[in-house]
């Protein structure tokens, strides 16, 4: 059904979600920044971060 096949897809998005944070913590020179991407105080300090390399 399609109920079903959406239930199945959030899973799987959820899965990959779950495998690429495992992957990212296992690199080093990893930056991890508080919040989410369109918050402006996220932006504002990826650029600080950007300007200073």
């Amino acid at each position: 059904t399609l109920e079903s096949a959406i239930e199945q897809t959030k899973q799987d998005v959820r899965n990959y979600a779950k495998r690429q944070m495992s992957w990212f913590r296992g690199e080093t020179g990893v930056v991890w920044l508080e919040g989410f991407g369109d918050e402006a105080q996220v932006q504002e300090s990826f650029w600080k971060m950007i300007d200073s390399v």
